[in-house]
């Protein structure tokens, strides 16, 4: 029975270690990356644009019996988002760039000649060669562009010299006096117009003061007037008063002249009578004519000694007719 984990293998006698054939590990020849592209390309398979900075797993190898100046050059090997196809990209260290290999195109390439100004250096050429007059009409057009391009590198260098002359301090102390200059104009002109603006209130709120003491004024007048009318009014009212005062006294004595004259006939025609039986009816029927003499007279409520004089006459006679 076989072991279960297999520690011990067994070796036959005629074993060769030399004779055994060796396994070949392949070593992984590509680096697995990360980039962004440097450049934006379009997909010659599917016609993708891929802008710049697109971030993609890449394969990095280097290029072999490949450099420039020593420098090694590096291939980068990509898939397109679209349609998966593979793109290459090599560095080119001469002109500090990259290069698409294969499967795309770049957009923009600015330092490599076009087709068209290829063809125009060369026809350029080949008339300068054939015509001696536009060849020396070229070196004066270049030569002329040579000296704008002089005198603008002039005035460049000219600012440049002006600014080096300048220290950062000076720099620095010039922006604060700046600074403080607009501060300072800025707080005046602040000033003024705080200024305007409480002259304005205060005029506002002395108009206002003036307009309240002209309707104080009127309003005193008014016043004055109504009270000078009220005045006026009352002593109308008291001439009226005292006018009624004196017609009610002289109603009042005439009252009481008469209930005087009253009393004092009635107070005679009960001395005049005798104590007789046949005098006491004439008595009674005297006093009854009486008291009803007096009710239908008008006797005023204010005269309070008149009744008590008559109603003690009244009393004695009838006492006198109940002894009797």
């Amino acid at each position: 029975m076989g072991e279960r984990k297999v520690i011990s293998k067994y070796y036959p006698p005629d074993f060769d270690p030399s004779k055994v054939a060796k396994i070949k590990v392949k070593r992984p020849t590509f680096t697995k990356v990360t980039t962004m592209l440097p450049m934006s390309i379009r997909c010659n398979t599917c016609g993708e644009y891929i802008g710049r900075g697109t971030k993609f797993n890449a394969k990095k190898e280097t290029v072999q019996n490949e450099d420039y100046l020593g420098i090694k050059i590096y291939r980068f090997f990509l898939r397109c988002k679209k349609c998966a196809a593979e793109l290459t990209i090599k560095t080119d260290p001469k002109n500090s760039e990259y290069v698409c290999e294969s499967g795309a195109t770049r957009n923009y390439e600015p330092w490599k000649e076009t087709d068209e100004e290829k063809s125009n250096r060369m026809t350029k050429e080949q008339e300068e060669e054939q015509d001696a007059m536009i060849a020396l009409e070229n070196r004066t057009l270049e030569s002329k562009r040579e000296m704008e391009m002089l005198d603008a590198l002039e005035e460049i260098k000219s600012l440049n010299s002006r600014n080096s002359e300048i220290d950062t301090e000076q720099l620095l102390e010039y922006n604060l006096q700046k600074q403080e200059l607009e501060e300072k104009l800025q707080d005046e002109e602040d000033d003024l117009l705080v200024k305007s603006i409480f002259n304005n209130k205060n005029k506002l709120e002395l108009n206002q003061i003036n307009d309240n003491n002209s309707i104080n004024n009127n309003i005193d007048s008014n016043k004055i007037k109504r009270i000078e009318n009220d005045d006026d009014d009352g002593d109308k009212f008291n001439s009226l008063f005292s006018n009624n005062n004196k017609n009610n006294k002289n109603i009042i004595n005439n009252n009481n002249n008469n209930n005087n004259n009253i009393n004092t006939t009635s107070i005679s025609n009960t001395i005049e009578t005798t104590p007789t039986t046949n005098q006491k009816t004439s008595i009674l029927g005297n006093k009854v004519k009486v008291v009803i003499n007096k009710q239908e007279e008008p006797i005023p409520k204010n005269n309070n000694n008149s009744e008590p004089n008559s109603f003690s006459s009244f009393m004695s006679a009838y006492s006198d007719d109940e002894e009797d």
